[in-house]
């Protein structure tokens, strides 16, 4: 490939929901530049005339090559049990399951009909995400249609270990933290309500939002 400018997803989604992503810009990688979770995103920077690597912010994991390989790109990194890599085809575009790639949870966010928004570029948002399990995530349940609760796309919850969580988060608390709550569609009104009234008892002056999609972008409401 002599033009690597362009959006691409890793192959994994070929057999499995959670994936990762690049977008590349001249010399500038961007990895998961989408995903909602912040952990999750990196920047590579590469040299243009040998497609080579030459550095990584390293906030995801050790990445220490990157590699053109017919018309695949590897990402090598490194990790506790030694090395390993991600490929990477093409894509045609960006789109709203970017924003949870890497998440156990299928999300498909409720659609923003009205309400004021908040500009959350300033704050650090930290995701507590409630829907229907991915293919091929296994959570102990065989029930695909039960809804579970993923906090930072780190961990699993149970409801009743949200008081637990907002105990911690409350800790962690300052003018830039803020508790966003990612509600798939599915999730019944009932489920929601009872999560948002269980936070809201526990969290204090910890600000909370929920995201909303709007037109294929994420939006938060006040």
């Amino acid at each position: 490939m002599e033009n690597l400018d362009g959006h691409y997803i890793s192959t994994g989604q070929l057999t499995a929901d959670t994936y990762e992503t690049l977008d590349i810009k001249d010399s500038l990688v961007l990895i998961n530049k989408g995903n909602a979770f912040l952990g999750q995103r990196d920047t590579i920077v590469i040299d243009t005339k040998s497609n080579s690597f030459i550095s990584s912010t390293r906030a995801m994991f050790p990445i220490f090559d990157f590699k053109v390989v017919n018309d695949t790109i590897e990402l090598h990194f490194e990790h506790d049990a030694g090395q390993d890599k991600i490929k990477f085809i093409k894509g045609t575009h960006t789109n709203p399951a970017d924003y949870f790639s890497t998440s156990h949870i299928d999300v498909d966010l409720l659609d923003y009909d009205s309400g004021e928004l908040i500009d959350t570029n300033d704050l650090k948002i930290i995701n507590l995400t409630i829907g229907p399990l991915k293919r091929g995530t296994d959570w102990g349940t065989n029930d695909k249609d039960s809804i579970c609760i993923e906090f930072e796309n780190e961990v699993f919850l149970q409801k009743n270990e949200l008081r637990n969580l907002a105990t911690k988060l409350i800790q962690d608390d300052d003018d830039k933290v803020i508790l966003c709550l990612n509600f798939d569609k599915r999730v019944t009104q009932s489920v929601a309500t009872e999560i948002r009234n269980d936070l809201k008892k526990n969290v204090g002056k910890l600000k909370v939002t929920e995201s909303r999609n709007r037109n294929s972008d994420i939006v938060y409401l006040r």
